[in-house]
């Protein structure tokens, strides 16, 4: 076990449960119970400061967790409104732009991308010239290169991903990698990578300047280099979320969370995390939030998804970005791999279809598991939202919000 501070400050700080419904199901408490014992757990494993848990179950009740404290040095406990880095859970918000421009009929997901940014360098792999679309920047398979290599430091620790310039717009966002090249044919590969989402930011925001729905309410922004925020302001208007917002490091947002890492010391002891400006990568991992905002955006989808409600994108669109396209798989439980759609990671299991995302940032983690009846006449839903302000926890965050949305799933499925 990692100690964070004394003891008493170590175990859980608050914890609560709001259903929706007065009368609170048993087996929704033995759920909640099980799932306090799971968090117990992997804070005494990893030693996160903070961490708020919230779980919709059905669009019916909600199970809400919160434990730590999101500034260690005040005292302050952590809160389900706490803001924190959702990392790259930001790329499932991009992914909905995408699907509201394709629903438009503006966006056209395999055309060559030079053909909305002509300024972006053409592209040669094998001294042939080649093109990049968008759906290959939504699924990973654009060879657009990862985070720059550094000896033996992890990602956490590598420059490009501790970047401190602040991008006034989209275009400066990719300067960095926009003329290296390829690392495999377009296409025929898969690799992930914040900066084909950044990427793709800069063609959205072209796109869009062209959409009604992201014009309707920005019209003074037309010519705004960062029409690309207003898109996604757009989008958490659209959504009815508060608390999320495109992260600027010097702008005063009540309930923000401080951001931690553990240190190299033997002891690994609690740090602050290094300084960032994420202005450079909202469309890959820039955004800020609360658990009950992410979890109302993928309550909205998960509507569309059973075809219970029309919402900001359309059904059809939504089934593209959660298709799995790559063959290859990537890590998100301790169980099984996951595929890989646009902007979501997918499996399915027995009767069940499990789509989400997590994320690491630096002093942040996140997760966001949906998980689905593949039969879209069954409403049986769960989805866990899990944010953390402290990094690396890659190999345990989306194990634990699995295994909660499993508690959770039993109890639907048991009280039918």
């Amino acid at each position: 076990m990692r100690s964070l501070l004394p003891i008493s400050a170590f175990t859980f700080i608050s914890s609560y449960f709001k259903p929706h419904e007065e009368n609170v199901n048993s087996q929704i408490d033995c759920a909640s119970k099980k799932s306090l014992q799971l968090i117990k757990i992997f804070r005494e494993k990893t030693g996160v400061p903070g961490i708020c848990v919230h779980v919709n179950i059905g669009g019916k009740a909600t199970a809400e967790f919160s434990h730590g404290y999101s500034d260690v040095e005040n005292l302050s406990k952590c809160k389900l409104n706490s803001l924190m880095r959702v990392a790259s859970i930001s790329k499932s918000f991009t992914s909905i732009i995408a699907a509201k421009l394709l629903d438009e009929g503006i966006l056209d997901l395999d055309k060559d991308i030079n053909e909305y940014l002509p300024e972006f360098p053409i592209k040669k792999f094998d001294n042939k010239k080649v093109k990049i679309t968008t759906r290959q920047l939504l699924s990973h398979r654009s060879g657009v290169r990862y985070y720059k290599k550094q000896g033996n430091l992890n990602t956490y620790n590598l420059p490009e991903f501790l970047n401190i310039k602040h991008c006034p717009d989209s275009s400066s966002a990719r300067e960095c990698f926009e003329n290296d090249e390829l690392v495999f044919e377009p296409g025929k590969n898969f690799l992930y990578t914040t900066y084909g989402f950044v990427l793709l930011g800069s063609v959205l925001e072209k796109v869009g300047r062209e959409s009604k729905f992201f014009d309707q309410n920005n019209k003074s922004l037309k010519k705004n280099s960062q029409f690309l925020e207003s898109m996604f302001d757009t989008i958490f208007d659209n959504l009815k979320l508060e608390n999320t917002h495109c992260e600027y490091h010097n702008k005063i947002l009540l309930n923000r969370s401080r951001q931690y890492k553990r240190g190299c010391d033997k002891n690994c002891a609690l740090e602050v995390s290094s300084y960032v400006d994420n202005s450079c990568k909202w469309a890959g991992g820039g955004i800020i939030s609360t658990c009950c905002d992410i979890s109302k955006m993928a309550e909205a989808l998960t509507e569309i998804w059973l075809g219970k409600k029309n919402g900001i994108i359309s059904q059809n669109s939504l089934q593209l970005l959660w298709k799995p396209i790559s063959e290859k798989k990537i890590k998100f439980d301790n169980q099984d791999l996951w595929s890989y759609g646009m902007g979501w990671s997918m499996k399915e299991q027995n009767d069940r279809f499990l789509v989400g995302h997590t994320g690491g940032a630096s002093g942040g983690a996140s997760a966001l598991v949906i998980n689905l009846p593949k039969s879209k006449e069954d409403s049986d839903y769960v989805i866990v939202t899990i944010l953390c302000n402290m990094e690396n926890l890659s190999d345990y965050i989306g194990d634990l919000a699995v295994q909660i949305s499993y508690l959770f799933q039993e109890l639907k499925l048991n009280s039918k």
